[in-house]
């Protein structure tokens, strides 16, 4: 990745920049959808919950 920053012109490095922060804020949503997705249809059970109960 250090590479892409500092190869190019200045409207590339701000263009790297930017793409690599959409690809970080996509996927802190799609994680976060998926964690509230899993805690709806487990009627608001966490992994760490069954697994306190397994004990």
């Amino acid at each position: 990745m250090k590479e892409l920053i500092v190869v190019g012109t200045r409207l590339e490095k701000l263009g790297t920049v930017a793409t690599l922060s959409a690809a970080f804020y996509v996927g802190a949503v799609v994680g976060s959808i998926a964690v509230a997705t899993g805690r709806s249809l487990a009627g608001g059970t966490s992994l760490t919950d069954a697994l306190l109960a397994a004990r």
